[in-house]
């Protein structure tokens, strides 16, 4: 059949098809010689040098061929299948190319016919993209040139229009019943997002919206759930009242120029409507009665007792509830509760009396007054602890109190061997306020030290004989013991109160404590007359001073931490005040020393946990501003003209 097909052929054709078949047997003998996987990788090139040996042949043939040649005839492949009618040309391209391996007659056509149509597909492909950078070319030309022919036909603007288009648009001031309503709403559900739009930038200072959710609940733990809708006070836009479960209160609001939240108040009712003209003592009585019998109603709490002091004199006591809940006994005026830390004023006190003796100075290192032993601070060079950082909680002291059953068979430990295994300075002395037990612990072991007597001996001396203070020790004899208040907590509902052991503590001395209102009132009689009591001079007038001054505040400060005194603006009133919790009992006691006003309060009620968790209210303060108010419009000298 090769015969035959080469006699057929064109003439001139025969040396080629003779060097194109020398060729192919030449490049299967080197390729059987590559190993398979080379061979495999170089198929590819073999595909392309039999493509050009195909273009030699063609170049070689005759231009001028004969087209009857070219008629199709059937021709068989090696395997007697029929192959394809091609013209003779065609079928001897396909045979004599790759005569040996008959795999190749198959692949070679489709391989060139693909090349050829892949190559038409990149030229039009690539002639896309020019037509397509054309186009885009002339939209941007297009995009740029519109607007410059629209300005430069378009009229020149206005100074009006400019000046309107600079002014900033005006949000419409919002309604005084729309800020009340914010503020409901976020009481109800502790929720700022309606009502942090409606509020000032410098209100949002002092209260960020992250804080609205506990300082809403702190209020609704004190007065309860709403009960009814706000109702503005007559003659006021900006003071409504609210009624709540536990006890009514008033809002009263501020705002600024734009019709901002800038101010808000939450004020129980007790303190609100009070008679503009002077008061009688029955007055003063009555109303503090009627305040202090809803508090404990609202609030649980089985009694509370308290003492008014005006001048030099102590005006009232009274006791209110029960003492001992199971056998229904009332408290009276002689009834003992503990203390808590409002004793640290009383230990201050005592501290400052050896300021004056001498034997001490409240700006020189504290050590250089210990025996036996010295407090450790790394920044004794540059910060030495002294006694005024102690007294103002501004020595670096960590805080600390180890409490035991007092029926229990454990004993903390003695105050000696707690100051001398606890006692150390942790952050600068001077530079933050941090509340300590333990450094007022200190504090009453250096009243000891300094006055070669035990600390109990010598606050006996200094403190509770000088101030007739016949009811308040450190360890209750059986006489107190027949008239101590039961101490009571919550129960888990919260509705009903549980008692509670009595507790003793390793910080005895900063709390740890037993009076009576009376006996304490005593004490601020002191504080309020310049340090003298019943014609003597307890302190002297410069300590009382100086217990009065903010320490470590910025020049003209009126608020902060004095000398065991905490400092206080409230109701537009400066007062100097401190209170003290132990399990079961609760204590707040202040003193306006410009009106020579002061207040005891004491009750038999704590929560300790609800108070660490932040959702106990402070169930004697609203009660101890209401009688220094009370106190202040009481006029003495009018309501004695009147009888």
């Amino acid at each position: 059949m090769e015969e035959r097909l080469l006699a057929n052929a064109e003439p001139g054709a025969g040396e080629v098809r003779v060097q194109i078949a020398q060729e192919q047997h030449r490049l299967e003998e080197d390729h059987a010689r590559v190993p398979h996987g080379r061979r495999a990788a170089e198929q590819g090139q073999d595909h392309l040098a039999d493509h050009r040996l195909h273009q030699k042949q063609k170049r070689g043939t005759d231009k001028k061929r004969d087209r009857k040649n070219e008629q199709h005839e059937p021709v068989e492949t090696a395997h007697g299948h029929p192959f394809k009618s091609v013209s003779r040309h065609e079928a001897c391209q396909t045979i004599i190319v790759n005569p040996r391996r008959r795999k190749w007659k198959t692949q070679l056509r489709p391989l060139l016919l693909g090349w050829r149509l892949s190559y038409t597909s990149i030229q039009s492909f690539f002639r896309h993209l020019r037509s397509v950078a054309m186009a885009q070319r002339l939209v941007l030309a297009f995009l740029v040139t519109a607007p410059l022919v629209a300005y430069a036909r378009a009229e020149p603007p206005r100074k009006e229009d400019a000046a309107r288009k600079a002014e900033p648009v005006k949000k419409p001031k919002p309604d005084v019943k729309q800020v009340v309503q914010a503020l409901v709403k976020a009481y109800e559900d502790n929720k700022s997002k309606d009502l942090a739009p409606l509020c000032s930038k410098e209100f949002l200072k002092h209260l960020p919206p992250a804080q609205f959710e506990s300082f809403f609940r702190s209020f609704k733990v004190k007065y309860g759930n709403l009960n009814g809708e706000a109702t503005a006070v007559k003659d006021s836009r900006l003071v409504y009242v609210v009624p709540a479960e536990k006890q009514a209160f008033f809002l009263k609001i501020t705002l600024d120029g734009d019709g901002l939240l800038a101010g808000l108040q939450l004020v129980p009712a007790m303190l609100e409507n009070l008679p503009a003209g002077p008061l009688t003592l029955a007055d003063v009585q009555e109303r503090l009665r009627q305040a202090i019998e809803q508090t404990m109603y609202a609030q649980h709490v089985p009694s509370i007792s308290l003492a008014l002091v005006k001048g030099d004199k102590m005006v009232w006591t009274k006791a209110f509830g029960y003492m001992n809940l199971a056998r229904s006994v009332p408290p009276d005026e002689d009834t003992v509760y503990m203390t808590g830390s409002m004793f640290k004023v009383v230990v201050a006190s005592a501290v400052m009396q050896l300021v004056d003796e001498g034997k001490l100075d409240l700006d020189k290192p504290v050590n250089t007054y210990l025996k036996g032993f010295q407090i450790p601070s790394a920044f004794d060079k540059e910060a030495p602890l002294t006694m005024r950082h102690l007294l103002s909680h501004h020595g670096g002291i960590p805080n600390r109190a180890q409490i035991v059953n007092l029926w229990s068979r454990e004993l903390p430990i003695t105050m000696d061997e707690l100051i001398h295994k606890q006692m150390k300075v942790s952050t600068k002395p001077g530079t933050k306020f941090e509340y300590s037990n333990l450094a007022y612990t200190f504090n009453a072991f250096l009243v000891g030290q300094l006055s070669e007597m035990k600390f109990a001996r010598a606050m006996q001396k200094r403190i509770f004989e000088p101030l007739q203070m016949t009811r308040t020790v450190f360890d209750p004899t059986p006489e107190i013991n027949e008239n101590l208040a039961i101490p009571y907590t919550n129960s888990s509902t919260g509705k009903d109160v549980l008692a509670v052991p009595r507790v003793r503590l390793d910080v005895w001395p900063a709390g740890d404590v037993y009076s009576t209102p009376a006996d304490m009132a005593r004490f601020l009689i002191m504080h309020l007359n310049e340090g003298k009591y019943a014609g003597k001079q307890v302190l002297s007038a410069k300590s009382v001073a100086e217990m009065a001054t903010p320490q470590f505040a910025g020049k003209g400060a009126k608020d902060g931490q004095g000398l065991g005194w905490m400092i206080n603006i409230s109701f537009k009133r400066r007062v100097l005040w401190h209170n003290g919790a132990i399990p079961g009992f609760y204590a707040q006691m202040a003193i306006d020393p410009r009106k020579k006003l002061g207040v005891v309060l004491f009750c038999n009620k704590f929560d300790t946990l609800a108070t660490a968790l932040g959702v106990a209210p402070d169930v004697l303060v609203d009660l101890r501003d209401l009688a220094l108010e009370l106190l202040d419009r009481w006029d003495t000298v009018k309501t004695e003209a009147r009888r």
